[in-house]
């Protein structure tokens, strides 16, 4: 009938721009996703509300390409602190995290990071420095963490 197809059409184009609406509002937190790493975890909200949008576009490949450019530009270079770095790296982990917690988008993104680091010649001196030095730093509390989680004590060191 007449009326059953001006339906369907309807509904499809309901699809179609809801999908619009989901794409340009992944986009925009896309390129948002740098300052909310940056603010993490002030900005659990914003990534959460990227998650269940990234589910309905799906546009992983998206966002770890515009990603890894904004890290480059804005944290990969010899103008940024060792410390600076290894900070943010710590909440690009974590806010990656809320967004997929298989850890498939982070393995693509931190990829390039560590390799900055270690190419860099203060990088084990910042760790160190922020291990035995600063016990309030977000790399203190990751890395001892870590050192209880493997058997407690630091034995997990090697």
């Amino acid at each position: 009938s007449v009326e059953g197809s001006g339906r369907s059409k309807v509904g499809l184009w309901r699809a179609r721009l809801e999908l619009f609406m989901y794409e340009t509002f992944t986009n925009l937190r896309i390129s948002e996703l740098f300052d909310m790493m940056v603010d993490f975890p002030d900005s659990v909200p914003a990534l959460l509300d990227l998650k269940e949008s990234l589910a309905k576009t799906h546009q992983y490949p998206h966002l770890v390409t515009e990603l890894r450019a904004a890290l480059h530009k804005r944290l990969l270079h010899a103008g940024a602190n060792t410390s600076d770095i290894l900070t943010q790296y710590i909440s690009t982990i974590k806010a990656l995290h809320q967004l997929d917690p298989s850890g498939t988008t982070l393995a693509a993104i931190t990829l390039p990071v560590q390799l900055y680091l270690r190419a860099r010649h203060d990088t084990v001196r910042c760790i160190v420095t922020g291990l035995t030095h600063d016990t309030t730093s977000d790399l203190f509390q990751e890395l001892r963490k870590g050192s209880l989680a493997a058997g407690g004590g630091g034995g997990g060191w090697r």
